[in-house]
């Protein structure tokens, strides 16, 4: 009896000392639930970036739990300031109230996991990589509430551990890094506890640090989907099942595949008209390739550039029969000490399918980050067989400082004739004060370098460098329309293997937040005279006179039912320089019919006296060409599960064929007898969807789509007869049924 009676006081004891355990995630923080948390009350104004003491008062709580790390929030928000409800989709931005939760669940600034709730009990969540690089396009499974007073509101998560994979505790405890903030949606105001912002480097590595105990939670979900898809074109149905398989026993391994999976159309991509040697760049929203996909980011500094770029696995098949279809696919995501892994595998079907694979690791040490990557790409109807072996390495020897480098080699075997290519890239940035900016940028990428079977970079055949500084002001009278300016000065130069300048000059920047919460920026650049490499298609080079670029963008903030929008942007066009001007503007508005409807609508129309359009060879047709865009997108958020969303945009562009050049060895030109024929084409892209959430991570989806295209040999019609012609475009049309259940412990 006696023992039975200790047992019993020490359960009671047990249970009194975890008040975790009785959270209970309703958006109301209850002092009496929250007791033993760490409390957290020095915010600070990071936007402005004034870094005084938070002009409302914010206080913050968290507690590790065995379901997951908790977290509450007050804001404590007088009647005068507007509070702004708008009702969001999930990852959806915008002009609201809302809380920011950042974790870090190794505490060495590698990774972070974003979770931002609106006022309204909307949700937003995504990774932070590289310090302040965010990817939205990640979804996890968490619980999260509001509630609001006449004096505050509160918000309420819990992020459960199996969200994140981590390095093994020590002696049962866990070191991370934790980053809150709260945003006043009518003013754009920012108040965080560390006070720091995203916009300066380093970013997650500057959180505030605590130890916590380690707790492991696993995980098994599968996910089946099916979906039904009927073409109305060609009155042809199609219909598939997959399902997606996530496993995670333990916080230190994480195991995620694919069979058959959907790649459906649920997600429309804007349209592009493209008639440069660039490639378009797309993000990425496909389910399997967004859970943990962090580990795999790599990026080598220009633009979009990265060496696992997911839109390339289910890409148009290599026998150009249309998109890949793909059999499989699984990652494994681990952590081993303090070594991060990700490992990853696919295969397409058919004769002109591929095979990918992808190994990945990251090494954390207090004041520097190692790793590695090897892609590999099998391409058997081409026969091609590519390589990418990469080293990456950051190094932080104090909160000001950081120095970023990268070394890329691939190795290629094209139908038995092998191709090495090398890379090297380095960024330096110095924070001396929260004034003061400045960024050292160096970039080598060899002619024969090319990740790009599994990856993306622009453009290979590229040296370039960049000296940056930049100036902060943040004090402005409180009757001032500007709250913040920063003003930064940068002096590039690049050119290619062959010593061809292909750009330098000065650009000078100015940009900021406004005190209606909006944001404004502005930019003037000087080019010096250059070469364009790219435009035939490897033939000659054109030089291109030295020329100026005006660019100037206001967004502005909400004013009662309207947040309206307008750009301009001037630049010196192709062969003409700036005795031929190229100009855009566009303009838009959001309007809010409530806090659940909203209708933004957008225009933009540019002319360019000058658009330089290859044909074959070195022969390269000069246009006159203007293009007009409308879009506009209808939401509902009709309740908290269900939303429907109306999208249409449609582009007329008209093309005036001036002259027939050829691009001579020297880099100049000589006109050809005769002139391009003219052009007109009209392209419209129309969507309907409508989403209901049948539990976490599990939808029903049902998406009406129509599209065109149309070019003819003439430029007789004008643009707004052109856009109004757009909608009897009909070359396709579908209605796709898709749904998906996730079934997990």
């Amino acid at each position: 009896m006696m023992r039975f009676s200790r047992l019993a006081l020490g359960l009671m004891a047990a249970l009194v000392a975890t008040p975790a355990l009785a959270i209970d995630i309703d958006g109301k923080v209850n002092a009496d639930e929250w007791q033993g948390a760490t409390h957290v009350t020095d915010f600070k104004q990071v936007q402005p970036e004034t870094l005084a003491d938070a002009k409302y008062r914010t206080e913050a709580w968290y507690l590790p739990t065995p379901k997951g790390m908790a977290v509450g929030i007050r804001n404590y928000q007088p009647a005068e300031v507007k509070r702004t409800r708008t009702k969001s989709r999930r990852d959806e931005g915008g002009q609201y109230d809302r809380n920011n939760v950042f974790i870090d669940f190794d505490g060495n600034g590698v990774q972070a996991y974003e979770f931002t709730v609106s006022i309204a009990n909307g949700l937003s969540d995504g990774v932070i990589t590289g310090e302040n690089q965010f990817r939205e396009d990640w979804d996890g499974d968490v619980q999260h509430a509001t509630s609001e007073t006449d004096e505050y509101w509160d918000m309420e998560i819990l992020i459960p551990w199996h969200v994140a994979t981590m390095n093994k505790a020590k002696d049962g405890k866990r070191t991370i890094g934790v980053y809150f903030d709260r945003v006043i949606g009518a003013t754009g105001e920012r108040f965080a506890a560390p006070g720091i912002s995203f916009n300066r480097t380093p970013f997650t590595s500057s959180f505030r640090k605590a130890e916590i105990p380690s707790y492991s939670q696993s995980l098994f979900a599968v996910t089946p989907y099916a979906t039904a898809l009927y073409d109305n074109i060609r009155n042809s149905g199609h219909y598939k099942a997959g399902a997606d398989i996530y496993w995670k026993p333990s916080g230190q391994f994480q195991l995620s595949a694919t069979v058959n999976p959907d790649f459906g159309q649920v997600e429309s991509d804007g349209i592009v008209i493209n008639f440069s040697a660039d490639e378009t760049f797309y993000g990425d929203k496909r389910p399997f390739f967004t859970e943990n996909q962090g580990i795999y980011d790599f990026s080598l500094l220009n633009d979009n550039s990265q060496l696992f770029y997911t839109r390339r696995v289910g890409g148009r098949s290599d026998d150009g029969s249309g998109p890949a279809e793909i059999d499989a696919a699984a990652k494994i995501n681990g952590a081993i000490g303090k070594l991060n892994y990700g490992v990853f595998a696919a295969q397409e079907r058919g004769d002109g399918g591929r095979s990918y694979q992808a190994l990945r690791t990251m090494y954390a040490m207090p004041t520097q980050t190692w790793g590695a990557m090897l892609t590999h790409v099998d391409r058997p109807f081409l026969d091609r067989d590519a390589f990418v072996y990469a080293v990456d390495h950051k190094w932080k020897p104090n909160d000001a400082l950081s120095v970023n480098s990268t070394v890329a080699v691939s190795d290629i075997d094209d139908s038995g004739s092998s191709t090495r290519g090398n890379s090297v890239t380095s960024y330096l940035t110095w924070n001396p004060s929260k004034e003061w900016s400045h960024q050292l940028l160096g970039m080598y990428f060899d002619r024969d370098f090319d990740p790009n079977d599994m990856g993306y970079l622009g453009r290979n055949n590229l040296k370039w460098g960049h000296v940056q500084s930049r100036r902060t002001w943040s004090n402005f009278a409180q009757g001032s329309t500007v709250t913040s300016v920063n003003l930064s000065g940068r002096l590039f130069m690049g050119e290619n293997m062959d010593g061809l300048r292909l750009n330098g000059g000065v650009r000078v920047q100015a940009s900021g937040s406004l005190r209606d919460g909006g944001e404004y920026y502005s930019q003037y650049e000087h080019n010096l005279p250059r070469f364009d490499d790219r435009l035939t298609r490897g033939g000659h080079s054109l030089k291109m006179p030295g020329r100026d670029k005006i660019n100037v963008e206001i967004s502005g903030g909400r004013h009662g039912k309207w947040q309206p929008r307008i750009g301009v942007f001037a630049a010196g066009d192709a062969l003409m320089g700036n005795d031929g001007w190229y100009w855009s503007a566009w303009t838009g508005a959001k309007y809010y019919f409530n806090d659940r409807v909203n209708l933004d609508v957008g225009v933009s129309v540019d002319d360019s006296p000058d658009a330089l359009i290859w044909d074959h060879g070195n022969q390269v047709g000069r246009y006159r060409m203007r293009t007009a865009v409308v879009g506009s997108t209808f939401n509902w958020d009709m309740s908290a599960r269900s939303d429907l969303r109306i999208k249409l945009e449609a582009v007329g562009l008209k093309a005036a064929g001036r002259e027939w050049i050829d691009v001579l060895p020297n880099g100049g030109y000589a006109a050809l007898p005769g002139g391009p024929e003219s052009f007109r084409l009209n392209q419209m892209g129309f969507q309907l969807r409508y989403r209901y959430e049948l539990a976490p991570l599990s939808n029903l989806y049902v998406v009406y789509g129509r599209g065109g295209y149309s070019q003819f040999n003439d430029e007789s019609n004008d643009h707004w007869s052109m856009l109004r012609d757009s909608r009897r475009l009909h070359n396709d049309e579908q209605l796709v049924v898709k749904v998906s259940y996730r079934f997990s412990n």
